[in-house]
């Protein structure tokens, strides 16, 4: 349940983008507190409230890739039935940038 390490990395020391997630979390209500013990343990990952059996969690990371990596990741979490994204910023994914960079160009 580990998402590729790799695309956790900045591609570079000088490069410090974020991309911030939102997602619901619907678990089962046996596994609420085990997954959200799990959550918090992961870097990147933040729980903000519970609502019933869901759980509201941001995920921050360098790339939409990887944020996608990680909300791959809490799929497969035991007792976790769904995770909806809610919101994606990625405006500083430096793979967007360049992609933006080089439609300008053309």
């Amino acid at each position: 349940m580990n998402a590729s390490r790799d695309l956790l990395e900045p591609t570079s020391l000088a490069e410090e983008s974020v991309v911030i997630s939102s997602v619901l979390v619907e678990t089962k209500a046996a596994s609420l507190k085990d997954v959200t013990t799990y959550l918090a343990q992961m870097p990147g990952v933040q729980v903000h409230s519970t609502h019933g059996t869901c759980l509201v969690v941001t995920i921050e990371a360098p790339t939409i890739d990887a944020s996608y990596a990680i909300a791959t990741e809490l799929t497969a979490i035991d007792g976790v039935l769904n995770v909806q994204l809610v919101y994606a910023n990625f405006e500083d994914d430096p793979g967007i940038k360049a992609r933006m960079r080089a439609d300008a160009k053309n």
